[in-house]
């Protein structure tokens, strides 16, 4: 099972896409990810892996995740 972190930064990553890859709305997407979450009400929408751009034709490669949408490990 997922931690609580790594469903929080799926979601957010997922209201990034679903805006269109618009940047500058990292903070309002985490924020609306631990609040649907927390309240159990969150609709995953979970990205299919793209293929390489080589197996698609005519396809646009979905944005790629921001650093800041991605976990860093602590030391």
């Amino acid at each position: 099972m997922a931690s609580m972190r790594e469903m929080i930064e799926q979601r957010a990553y997922e209201l990034f896409l679903k805006r269109g890859g618009v940047h500058g709305y990292h903070m309002e997407d985490w924020l609306q990810a631990e609040k649907e979450i927390a309240a159990g009400t969150a609709e995953s929408t979970t990205v299919e892996t793209p293929q390489p751009a080589a197996q698609k034709k005519n396809a646009a490669a979905p944005p790629s995740r921001p650093a800041f949408y991605t976990a860093k490990k602590r030391k």
